[in-house]
């Protein structure tokens, strides 16, 4: 699960742009434009509180047990 914040120690990092957001009642999606033209999809409890806009640059965290390779 890719997360918006810092849950754990061993939390792996990366940075990207906001680019598009959608609001869906309780959820929220963020585009996340990666600099090697990629894009993760980011999907979110919406807590009414900490909200992100476009064009924001934000760090992204994955725990690696999460991670899997095919």
């Amino acid at each position: 699960r890719v997360k918006l914040e810092k849950t754990s120690p061993q939390d792996l990092s990366i940075t990207g742009v906001i680019s598009d957001i959608e609001f869906n009642g309780v959820l929220i999606k963020y585009k996340v434009d990666l600099s090697n033209s990629e894009s993760i999809h980011i999907i979110e409890k919406n807590d009414g509180l900490s909200r992100h806009i476009i064009e924001e640059k934000v760090t992204m965290y994955i725990n690696p047990r999460d991670i899997m390779q095919f």
